[in-house]
């Protein structure tokens, strides 16, 4: 099984924690056959994050670059248990923003106890501008019985469960796996996402790749397998 698309990267544009431009992602991209990436540079609430400016300017990136799609996204942090997002508002009638991914980071907010992960992960599930909910597996009170609760909410409202590269090979292995096997349990759609901050980290699913073949993981539930189903998934 080989995934053509990687939804989650960072750029050195507007950030300091990551490594490589956009078009340095872009060039690494094609030189391992990837069809589309995605640029999700943290929103703009938090340490070390673009300004607002960023996202309502991604409209002047081509579509593609080099025979690569570019998708223009964000990775949103989340603010409080109701799950606000900061999205910046749309500015000149223009929106930018074509890929919402909602995630929890330290430095904006996290529950402090079970019943704030699961009311800030219904809210997300209802929340229409996400598409994707980010590295759930490294959000505190995360549990194979949360996401008992919170698969079939999530699967009502069409969220995709992010697959973390970050998550799986380096911060979070256990849970990466448990939230590997929950998905194929439940039927679950999910998107295999690098989170690169470093061109070469791009497209690095060999690991996570093996694992779901090992556990007979049903691919046709990976939504960014090919561009062609992610962007028949998405409507991009």
């Amino acid at each position: 099984m080989k995934i053509l698309t990687d939804l989650h990267t960072h750029t050195s544009d507007g950030t300091t924690h990551a490594y490589s431009t956009l078009l340095e992602n872009i060039a690494y991209a094609k030189t391992i056959g990837l069809e589309a990436i995605a640029m999700t540079n943290h929103g703009p609430n938090v340490h070390d994050s673009p300004s607002p400016w960023h996202f309502n300017a991604m409209h002047i990136i081509p579509p593609y670059i080099d025979g690569i799609h570019i998708i223009k996204g964000i990775e949103a942090n989340v603010f409080g248990r109701h799950g606000k997002l900061d999205v910046p508002p749309v500015r000149y009638g223009v929106n930018s923003i074509e890929l919402v991914i909602a995630a929890v980071h330290d430095g904006a907010w996290e529950p402090k106890n079970n019943k704030d992960f699961l009311e800030v992960y219904k809210n997300l599930a209802n929340n229409l501008q996400v598409h994707i909910i980010g590295h759930i597996d490294r959000t505190p009170y995360f549990s194979s019985e949360n996401l008992d609760v919170l698969l079939p909410i999530f699967n009502e409202n069409n969220k995709v469960l992010e697959i973390n590269g970050f998550s799986f090979n380096v911060c979070a292995q256990d849970n990466c796996r448990t939230l590997i096997q929950k998905a194929k349990e439940y039927n679950s759609k999910v998107s295999v996402n690098s989170d690169a901050h470093f061109a070469l980290g791009i497209g690095d699913f060999d690991n996570i790749i093996n694992y779901m073949e090992e556990i007979n993981f049903n691919f046709e539930n990976v939504i960014n397998r090919d561009y062609k189903t992610l962007k028949e998934y998405f409507n991009f």
